[in-house]
C-alpha cells in the first residue's frame, strides 16, 4: 500500500513538472512561441511540368487587433498567405519556409485542400502520404478537401463569414454541419490515409465548390459549397459523386446525425428529418456471384406537411408519408450504388471490407480480384422508415 501511494505521489510530482515547464519556459518543440509562425490551412497542387505547389495560410498575431473586442476583427482577415514550390513536396515546403522569418508549425492547421489534378495522379498521392506520415510537424487531424486547380485564386479570396481565417473557417462549418447535413462527407487526413492502405474500402474526400456570393463591392467575392464528394480508386481521383451519392454514403457507413428530405407526392408535399438511421449488410455467395443484401432502419420527423385539398381520408397519411420516403431514399440509395459500381467501379462503401470479415475462400477469391466491386449484385435493399410525430394541428389528420 506504501508502495503504491508513493508511485501515484512520483506520478503526481512528475506531472507538475512537467506543467511547470511548460508554464515558465513556454517552449513548442524548442521554439518559442513568439518565433512560431501556425499554419491555419493548406493546400498542395501538381503542375502539369510535375512540380509540386503548396500554399500556406499562416496566423499573422499581428493583424489580430488590438483588445477592443470581436467587432473589431470580424471581417479583417489575421493571416498571410506564403507559397513555394518544388520537384517534392518537402522541397515545395521548405521554399515556403524559406520566405517566413518565423518557424512553421502545423499543429493549428484545420484543414488541407488538395488540387484535383495532383489527386488523379497516383504516385503523387502515395507521395503526400508517405510525407504527411513521415514528418512531425503535419499531424493527421485536419480536414482533407479537393477542389479544382482554377479556382486556388478564389479560394483564398473566400468569404470566412463569423471568422478571420479560412482554415477556421471550414474547421468551424464542418462541425457544425456534421450533425445537421448529410449531404456532404468530411473526411480527416488519417481516415484517407487509412482507407487508402486497405484493400477492402476505396477512400473519399471532402469536395469543394467556389460560388460567387452575390455581394458586390467586397473583398471576399466567393463562397464554399461543401455538397458531395470525390471518390478514388487505387488512391486515384476517379469522380465526382453528387450529394445524394453523399447522403448514401454517411447513411451506410453510419456517419449520418440527422438531415432533411423534401418529397412531393400527388397528395401532399411533405418535409422531414431524418435520424437515428442503422444499417445492416449481408453478403452471399451464390452461384459463383457475390450478392449484397442492404437493410436500413430511420426515424423520419415530419417540419412541414403542406395539406392538398386532393385528401380526402388522412387516417393512413402517416403510413403514407413513411411510404414516400421509403420509396425516394431506397431510389437515392440504389442510383447511388449502381454509380458507384457501373460508373466509376470504386468500393468507396467499403463492401470489400465487410467481404472480409467473412474470410471464406470463396469470398476471398472474389475480393482477391482487382475489380471485384463490377461483381457485386445488390440483390435486396429494404428501408424501413418510423414516423415518431405527426405535429400539433390535429386538423390535418382529422
Amino acid at each position: 500500500m506504501m508502495r503504491e501511494k508513493h508511485t501515484i505521489r512520483l506520478i503526481l510530482v512528475l506531472i507538475s513538472f512537467f506543467a511547470l515547464s511548460t508554464t515558465f519556459f513556454g517552449c513548442v518543440g524548442g521554439v518559442e512561441p513568439r518565433n512560431i509562425a501556425m499554419t491555419n490551412s493548406a493546400l498542395y497542387d501538381l503542375d502539369e511540368n510535375g512540380i509540386y505547389h503548396v500554399i500556406l495560410e499562416i496566423i499573422d498575431p499581428s493583424n489580430s487587433g488590438d483588445g477592443r473586442g470581436a467587432q473589431d476583427t470580424a471581417n479583417k482577415r489575421t493571416s498571410i498567405i506564403r507559397n513555394g514550390e518544388g520537384i517534392t513536396l518537402t522541397q515545395a515546403v521548405t521554399s515556403v519556409a524559406d520566405k517566413v522569418d518565423k518557424t512553421l508549425f502545423g499543429t493549428h492547421n484545420r484543414v488541407r485542400f488538395i488540387t484535383e489534378r495532383m489527386a488523379k495522379n497516383e504516385n503523387a498521392m502515395n507521395e503526400f502520404i508517405d510525407f504527411v506520415i513521415r514528418n512531425d510537424e503535419f499531424d493527421e487531424r485536419p480536414w482533407l478537401f479537393i477542389i479544382n486547380h482554377t479556382e486556388i485564386i478564389k479560394l483564398f479570396n473566400t468569404s470566412v463569414g463569423l471568422h478571420s481565417l479560412l482554415g477556421e473557417y471550414v474547421d468551424g462549418v464542418i462541425r457544425t454541419r456534421k450533425n445537421n447535413s448529410g449531404y456532404g462527407v468530411y473526411v480527416e487526413t488519417l481516415k484517407y490515409i487509412i482507407d487508402s492502405m486497405d484493400d477492402g474500402v476505396e477512400a473519399v474526400l471532402g469536395r469543394i465548390t467556389l460560388v460567387d456570393s452575390q455581394k458586390p463591392n467586397q473583398d471576399e467575392n466567393y463562397e464554399i459549397n461543401f455538397d458531395g464528394l470525390a471518390a478514388f480508386k487505387n488512391n486515384k481521383f476517379v469522380g465526382y459523386l453528387d450529394q445524394n451519392a453523399a447522403l448514401a454514403y454517411n447513411i451506410i457507413n453510419g456517419y449520418l446525425k440527422k438531415t432533411r428530405l423534401t418529397i412531393e407526392e400527388e397528395n401532399f408535399s411533405v418535409a422531414v428529418e431524418l435520424s437515428n438511421t442503422s444499417t445492416e449488410i449481408k453478403t452471399h455467395v451464390k452461384d459463383g456471384n457475390l450478392t449484397i443484401d442492404v437493410d436500413i432502419k430511420g426515424k423520419i420527423k415530419i417540419t412541414e406537411l403542406l395539406k392538398s385539398a386532393k385528401i380526402k381520408n388522412t387516417t393512413n397519411i402517416k403510413f403514407d408519408i413513411e411510404g414516400a420516403f421509403e420509396k425516394a431514399l431506397n431510389s437515392i440509395i440504389e442510383k447511388s450504388l449502381l454509380t458507384a459500381r457501373d460508373g466509376i467501379n470504386s468500393d468507396i462503401y467499403g463492401f470489400g471490407r465487410r467481404i472480409k470479415i467473412i474470410g471464406s475462400a470463396e469470398f476471398n477469391r472474389i475480393l482477391a480480384y482487382q475489380n471485384y466491386y463490377s461483381l457485386l449484385e445488390f440483390n435486396r435493399m429494404n428501408i424501413d422508415l418510423q414516423v415518431t410525430n405527426l405535429g400539433d394541428f390535429d386538423m390535418f389528420f382529422n
